[in-house]
């Protein structure tokens, strides 16, 4: 079974086109960020991940953080 991708692009919205290019471009960064060396969570071992402050005196610079901050509050971070 062939899948026509064209096809299938030509009968969507642009709103939907652009969902499935930002999805396609999170799945490949997701991927090289995965292969990446990152370090491990000095609080609970997980690979950190990057990020960029938001706030303060580093806002827009990248550091490690780790990815269960949201979900357990964990606080390890480390510079980049």
């Amino acid at each position: 079974m062939e899948f026509d991708v064209v096809g299938f692009l030509a009968g969507q919205s642009l709103i939907v086109i652009a969902g499935l290019g930002i999805a396609f471009l999170l799945l490949v960064f997701n991927k090289a960020r995965l292969k990446s060396k990152a370090p491990k969570c000095p609080k609970c071992g997980l690979t950190m991940v990057t990020r960029i402050a938001s706030k303060g005196k580093h806002e827009g610079k990248p550091f490690w953080g780790c990815p269960n901050h949201l979900k357990n509050g964990c606080t390890g971070f480390r510079k980049k």
